[in-house]
């Protein structure tokens, strides 16, 4: 009896020797930018995707079942990748951030986004210098927008949002040749003309072809400009 119990221990010690081996696997997993730029310019109106890349230089094997931490610098945890078979010297990229500039942002504003790695239970770093990576990002502002400081804004659209497909808005000015032009927000002109424009009177402007969104709308009249926002759809 005495035997039987010496040997179910051994072997028990056996097993947790073999699953504490097991958890001391060495991965040596470089963090890196996907984009290998110091910098990156994104126009106004387009979205920019930061994306991760991990490389494994062993030398042991990142499987299925491991878990990768990592964060963005100074902000919350974005998440934990699993389920991923990273060989020595292979690579696994996935997308981690999307930025823009706001509709109301008028000047360019830099931005640097840091992400590094975090320890996990997974796996030991035997190399931890190459666990974090930064890029700076800068976005161009709004060039639709105006100083309103400069010019009373005093164009009035409605409804707005807009409903069933006309959008009404009353003149500030009475002047020849007041040139009309509406833009999506990424600055596609969809209506250019010039009219003749007497104040307060009302226009409409058949919008049952545009698609839902935000617009801008633009009068403008020597040298002056007055800009503003109108929504299709909810």
């Amino acid at each position: 009896m005495k035997n039987l119990t010496f040997l179910s221990a051994f072997i028990l010690g056996l097993f947790s020797f073999s699953a504490l081996q097991a958890q001391e696997k060495h991965i040596d997993l470089e963090l890196q930018i996907v984009d290998n730029e110091e910098e990156v310019f994104v126009p106004f109106g387009d979205e920019y995707t930061v994306e991760l890349k991990l490389i494994n230089h062993g030398p042991d094997v990142l499987e299925v079942g491991d878990t990768v931490w990592f964060q963005m610098v100074g902000g919350i945890s974005l998440g934990i990748i699993d389920d991923i078979h990273i060989e020595v010297d292979e690579s696994f990229t996935f997308p981690s951030l999307t930025a823009w500039a706001s509709e109301t942002q008028t000047e360019n504003s830099t931005s640097e986004f840091c992400f590094e790695l975090l320890e996990s239970n997974s796996y030991i770093d035997d190399n931890s210098s190459n666990n974090s990576s930064c890029i700076t990002v800068t976005f161009e502002g709004n060039p639709l927008s105006v100083n309103e400081t400069a010019y009373e804004n005093t164009l009035k659209l409605y409804p707005n949002p807009v409903q069933n497909g006309v959008l009404y808005f009353e003149s500030p000015w009475t002047a020849d040749h007041v040139q009309l032009i509406i833009r999506d927000i990424t600055g596609r002109e969809i209506i250019k003309k010039s009219q003749f424009l007497s104040e307060g009177q009302v226009q409409e402007i058949n919008t049952s072809q545009f698609s839902n969104g935000v617009y801008l709308l633009e009068l403008m009249k020597e040298g002056k400009s007055i800009i503003q926002q109108f929504v299709i759809g909810n």
